[in-house]
């Protein structure tokens, strides 16, 4: 009984050896033929190199320009102004009564704010005080800096 355990153990050990060298000799080779490939035309072996970088993100010499436009309408407000605030500078523009009636509607609102900022390009308005907005709208005043200047856009 002895014999047939050590003969069954042996046969055991030598599977075990066997399927272990096999392993290695495959993970070898899949190493070696990952690594290295043969050059038909030139019968040289060459060894590839895997490279891994960073993205790389090339930088232009031209300053990148960052601005801020705040368009802010008060509906309780005396007049009704559709405000721009650009840092400390405020621009009031007058609404007519057809404005104010479709101030909330989204092509009224887009289509007012581009005419404002083309009224403001083309230096369509004139000096204002901070007072002058005030009068207005207690929004007005903490929307608009007291520190900053003020301007009346013209209807046109």
């Amino acid at each position: 009984m002895a014999v047939r355990h050590l003969t069954i153990a042996g046969i055991c050990l030598i599977f075990i050896i066997h399927y272990v060298y096999t392993a290695s000799v495959a993970t070898t080779t899949a190493a070696a033929n990952h690594h290295t490939t043969t050059a038909a035309a030139n019968h040289h072996t060459t060894t590839k190199r895997h490279h891994h970088h960073g993205h790389h993100v090339t930088h232009s010499a031209e300053k990148i320009e960052n601005d801020h436009l705040y368009f802010h309408y008060d509906g309780y407000s005396i007049e009704k102004l559709l405000v721009v605030k650009q840092h400390t500078t405020c621009y009031a523009y007058p609404l007519s009564s057809m404005e104010i009636q479709n101030i909330h509607k989204p092509g009224t609102i887009l289509g007012l704010e581009a005419h404002v900022l083309h009224q403001i390009q083309i230096d369509a308005y004139y000096n204002w005080t901070h007072d002058d907005i005030s009068v207005r709208s207690t929004y007005y005043t903490k929307f608009c800096p007291h520190d900053g200047r003020v301007f009346r856009v013209h209807r046109l």
